[in-house]
């Protein structure tokens, strides 16, 4: 009887073991590795028509809920990549660290077709149970592989090409495996480039979104060598907390500062460039715009922004029920309405803006605002812009220092801004102040940085 293709390639993998030189499959390293190990560490048997292990329903779910987040962030991805390969004839899986299926992309009608080549949910496919295979054996390598057809161990899954790319955690530890397997007939080895690179970008864009999820709520630095690459996904990321220790860094932050990650973490941001803490923490903010030039310990010249926490809401402040400057009547329903939104606004650190007409109380307003806040007991400072000539508006709001100008006072002026630091500054008539004064108003009002005149 003649050999069939699948005892062909079940003697060609039992040749291995015997030590012959292949030109086949396994002329490729990373191959040769995989099935030295399915052979001799795992002693499995490639022509053995053994169904995959499959973890029960109950254990699955539970497994299912603990990867949620990961599971979240990529579903969307998965869904892109699998329209971006044109949907049908493809799956695309993502698994656990081990090798194990926690979700699946694929049209209805071809779900039993990679069902009966053993793709299904909650399926184990490490090296130690399926042999050789896009999954399993990228989780060992921990580099993006392509397996095409009899490169694979076991001769029952030689109809499948599977391409897949490892997704790292911020610590560096594998989280995640992306795979996209076909069974078409006419997949070729050098056809399956094009879905290689899809399969990695997309692993990339998980990998960062999950970064970047993970320290949501803490400082984060993004940079690169250019400008024009921050924000992109060949940035570097690196969380570190408010003493400006290093957290995690992602693989192109240690690329871009050619370390090793033990010689990140847990080290000072003063180690890494050449900055002060205090400088770094006021540049952040919770949704930077502006890139800004930073050097490396080592000379090496970069580009980055950073981003701050976010500011996290206070537990609203009851309006008190001393009495409140005359004009202030809150049993108007309306009014005092109006009256909690603006304190709840305030208590976030947003500036408020009062709108009426001259003599209805906006000043009377303001200071009720100013009593019933956190603020109370800072300043509340007044400033009429329409009250003031126009050539001193700029020294009134944002102060001078000492000889800045013909008749300035010798030892300086603190502005308006810096006066109600703390507390609250109401100007009133805002809008007779010159553009070019609101301009660098919203300027202050977004960085929270006050430069007097003359200081720089």
């Amino acid at each position: 009887m003649a050999a069939t293709p699948s005892d062909r390639h079940a003697s060609q993998v039992l040749e291995l073991a015997r030590g012959a030189v292949l030109d086949g499959p396994a002329s490729d390293p990373a191959i040769a590795r995989s099935w030295r190990r399915c052979l001799d560490e795992h002693q499995l048997d490639p022509a053995a028509p053994v169904a995959p292990w499959v973890l029960e329903r109950a254990r699955f779910d539970e497994h299912r809920q603990r990867q949620q987040r990961v599971l979240q962030i990529a579903r969307g991805q998965m869904n892109a990549l699998h329209q971006q390969l044109g949907g049908a004839g493809h799956a695309v899986l993502l698994t656990d660290a081990r090798g194990l299926i926690l979700d699946c992309v694929t049209a209805e009608a071809e779900r039993e077709t990679f069902q009966q080549a053993g793709l299904w949910l909650g399926a184990d496919w490490s090296e130690a149970c399926e042999g050789t295979n896009g999954i399993g054996t990228c989780v060992v390598e921990r580099q993006a592989l392509t397996i095409h057809r009899d490169e694979h161990f076991r001769s029952r899954h030689t109809q499948l090409t599977c391409s897949a790319s490892p997704v790292f955690d911020p610590a560096g530890e594998l989280l995640a495996v992306l795979d996209v397997s076909t069974a078409r007939q006419e997949a070729s080895r050098q056809g399956q480039f094009h879905t290689m690179a899809l399969v990695n970008l997309s692993a990339k864009l998980i990998e960062s979104c999950y970064f970047l999820d993970r320290y949501a709520d803490g400082y984060l630095l993004r940079f690169h060598a250019q400008a024009a690459y921050v924000g992109l996904l060949s940035e570097g990321l690196l969380a570190f907390d408010a003493e400006g220790r290093v957290q995690a860094a992602n693989e192109t932050a240690l690329m871009l500062l050619g370390l090793a990650r033990s010689a990140v973490l847990g080290q000072r941001m003063e180690s890494l460039f050449e900055l002060r803490q205090d400088d770094l923490l006021e540049r952040a903010r919770p949704q930077p715009s502006a890139c800004w030039a930073l050097r490396g310990r080592q000379g090496q010249g970069f580009h980055g922004l950073v981003r701050g926490p976010q500011v996290r809401p206070v537990t609203p402040v009851a309006v008190p029920k001393a009495p409140l400057p005359s004009g202030i009547c809150l049993a108007d329903p309306a009014l005092a309405r109006d009256f909690s939104r603006a304190l709840k606004v305030l208590e976030r650190d947003v500036p408020v803006l009062l709108h009426g007409e001259t003599g209805t109380g906006k000043e009377a307003f303001a200071s009720a605002l100013h009593r019933a806040s956190s603020r109370a007991g800072q300043a509340f400072v007044a400033l009429n812009c329409a009250a003031i000539p126009e050539t001193l508006i700029e020294s009134e709001l944002f102060g001078y220092r000492g000889g800045s100008f013909t008749g300035a006072r010798k030892e300086g002026m603190a502005g308006k801004l810096q006066q109600a630091d703390g507390g609250i500054l109401f100007l009133d008539e805002i809008g007779d102040m010159p553009l070019a004064l609101q301009t660098r108003l919203l300027r202050v009002l977004e960085e929270r940085q006050v430069v007097p005149l003359g200081g720089g």
